[in-house]
């Protein structure tokens, strides 16, 4: 195999693998914007808050919060008014857009949630674990 053919072939294998990172890329976007759709609707019909969370795995602020959500008192009463959605950003280079589109600057820091009311009211951020669990208890604790 002469070195032009190889030089062609690996243009071809990398154009190729840019390609389908770019849709994957675009795929996972999509899914994630489809399921903050379905989920804000859902939380309507529910007559529930919508939370869509950013976050990761790395991060141990976001732990701490998927921790405190999951507290078998508190996860009975946010199953009770919210529809909790989360979103991975990875190392900031995942479901970026997904975060934009809402809003929300990931690079400001994690954990993030964006709370819609099941009114349809104007969205409410909170920045960090103890802003959204505060938020959180407050909306729990409504008549």
């Amino acid at each position: 195999m002469s070195l032009r053919s190889i030089t062609i072939s690996a243009i071809v294998v990398t154009t190729i693998a840019v390609a389908l990172v770019e849709h994957h890329r675009k795929t996972q976007q999509k899914s994630a914007l489809q399921t903050i759709e379905e989920a804000r609707v859902a939380a309507h019909k529910l007559d529930k808050f919508l939370m869509v969370q950013f976050g990761a795995s790395w991060c141990p602020d976001c732990v701490e919060l998927s921790r405190s959500l999951k507290d078998v008192m508190t996860s009975e009463r946010v199953e009770q008014h919210f529809i909790v959605v989360s979103i991975d950003v990875g190392e900031f280079n995942r479901n970026v857009n997904v975060a934009r589109s809402l809003g929300i600057d990931v690079t400001q820091g994690i954990p993030v949630a964006v709370f819609f009311p099941p009114s349809g009211d104007v969205s409410s951020v909170r920045l960090g674990t103890q802003q959204i669990l505060a938020y959180i208890k407050e909306v729990i604790a409504r008549p």
